[in-house]
């Protein structure tokens, strides 16, 4: 079924080749219900939909608005180290794509509208919690300035899912500036089909580097911005303490976005070896891992992108994919330095300061203290005597030292500018998802719009500062598939 044209579709990854997807069409879910619109992310994408009935048709997939070209997009990935050659939006479709009022391309995604060409006998559908999570955690990385997939809706589809026990289904909209992983250029390179992996980078560059358009080595220097997007990104991530949890290659955004919220999570209590996926038994993607896996993530589209040079200069640029690998310590080192330095109030960060932001990790590993509350709380020490230091006297004497130089004032500025009072905790989440299960989305829509401003003092219950307590600690979380 089809509706006129409210959105404004201008699709692009349909005009590639047809081995770069599959059509699909959506479930025609039996009493759809919205939970959540993203007015203003829809107003940045230039989106003039009102009607509550018409959103709640097309984003969950029971309509498809003129324009639409529903395909799930196929790709490969390394999952947990182990190669799986066609993998693919099993339970996901890309509905178009729209250019926003920025001249920027955004894909329209539905995710848990049911099973494609790529499900693998799964049923395709999503449920409630875990879309509602991927909701609630995508768009507070969006509003703690770490690039990531946003999200536009959630609808309840009026029809119950089979996991453990029954639970409602839902659909969520997710939307991206690209849906291209490592994982898609695996694909065509292990398939050996040079041809549409020349198709591949040149669509990548064409829509997301077009800065590359005029490159005289195009694979090389693809591969150069994509490894510092990526060092950007786990950089990132890693200074407000989150795990994604599953960083697969097909979970690897070429354009250095955070996709794919399945067991991730935020860290309580600090530990540099922290896991949480259940299905991470090995620890591959601890918190501590994820400067190395993005790596070897890196070097796996490295492997894609050389299958592009011919016999005679492939032992060349060999040598100089190589040297680039080689740089992404250096650069990861830099942009772990700039996001974890401001926290401490250091305003112009030198090579020496990595042992001092280092002492104050292991300070709080030790003393299992809150990642989150521990960053925040050390601005109410700048304006104390060391006497007061107490525990951390050692650390706090030479923290005191390294910023004495600085106007104290603009030191708190620059802390509570980069340190979080408000993230999607763990046990908070939960709570969330268990009430949204028996019908309660209020708790959800509350803590949504509380993470809208997380650097903010805000009027609320202390429930969402306060660290968990042995009892409500979320140990492990799960894929939600």
């Amino acid at each position: 079924m089809s509706v006129n044209n409210p959105i404004p579709f201008d699709n692009s990854y349909i005009k590639l080749p047809k081995e770069f997807y599959s059509k699909a069409t959506p479930d025609t879910p039996p009493n759809p219900k919205l939970i959540i619109y993203n007015d203003e992310h829809a107003s940045e994408l230039g989106l003039t939909l009102t009607d509550q009935s018409e959103i709640t048709n097309i984003f969950s997939g029971k309509v498809l608005p003129e324009g639409s070209a529903p395909v799930a997009m196929v790709y490969s990935g390394h999952q947990f180290g182990h190669f799986s050659p066609r993998l693919g939006d099993g339970r996901a479709l890309l509905l178009g794509e729209l250019i926003d009022r920025n001249n920027i391309r955004h894909d329209i995604h539905l995710k848990g509208s049911g099973p494609t060409e790529y499900s693998r006998r799964g049923d395709g559908k999503a449920t409630v919690g875990p879309a509602l999570r991927e909701y609630l955690v995508s768009e507070a990385m969006h509003k703690l300035g770490i690039p990531t997939t946003r999200a536009l809706a959630v609808v309840t589809t009026g029809e119950l899912v089979q996991r453990e026990l029954p639970l409602p289904g839902a659909v969520i909209t997710r939307t991206s500036k690209s849906l291209i992983r490592v994982g898609t250029f695996e694909y065509f390179a292990r398939h050996g089909d040079t041809q549409n992996l020349k198709q591949l980078l040149n669509y990548c560059i064409k829509r997301n580097f077009s800065e590359l358009k005029n490159s005289q080595d195009s694979p090389l220097d693809f591969f150069k911005s994509v490894m510092k997007l990526q060092a950007t990104l786990t950089a990132k991530w890693m200074s407000v303490g989150f795990i994604h949890g599953v960083m697969n290659t097909d979970n690897s955004s070429v354009c250095g976005l955070t996709i794919d919220y399945g067991p991730c999570a935020f860290m309580d209590h600090f530990e540099h070896n922290r896991v949480f996926s259940s299905i991470d038994r090995n620890g591959r993607y601890q918190f501590s891992n994820q400067p190395s896996i993005t790596l070897w993530n890196l070097t796996r589209l490295a492997e894609c992108l050389l299958t592009l040079y011919s016999e005679n200069n492939r032992e060349e640029a060999t040598l100089k994919f190589e040297e680039e690998i080689k740089n992404f310590e250096p650069i990861f080192s830099k942009k772990w330095l700039d996001h974890f330095a401001p926290k401490l109030g250091i305003i112009s960060p030198v090579q020496s300061d990595l042992e001092l932001i280092k002492k104050w990790l292991d300070y709080i590993e030790s003393k299992h203290l809150d990642f989150t509350n521990s960053f925040r709380n050390l601005s109410n020490v700048v304006n104390q005597n060391n006497s007061t230091c107490n525990e951390f006297n050692s650390f706090c004497k030479i923290w005191k030292k390294r910023i004495e130089s600085y106007d104290i004032n603009q030191v708190i500025s620059t802390m509570n500018m980069t340190n979080p009072i408000y993230i999607p905790r763990n046990h908070l989440i939960e709570d969330m998802i268990t009430k949204a299960i028996d019908g309660d989305f209020q708790p959800f829509i509350e803590f949504n719009s509380l993470l809208e401003n997380p650097y903010t003092e805000q009027n609320v219950d202390q429930k969402y500062t306060t660290a968990p307590t042995k009892e409500q600690i979320v140990p492990a979380t799960f894929c939600g598939t």
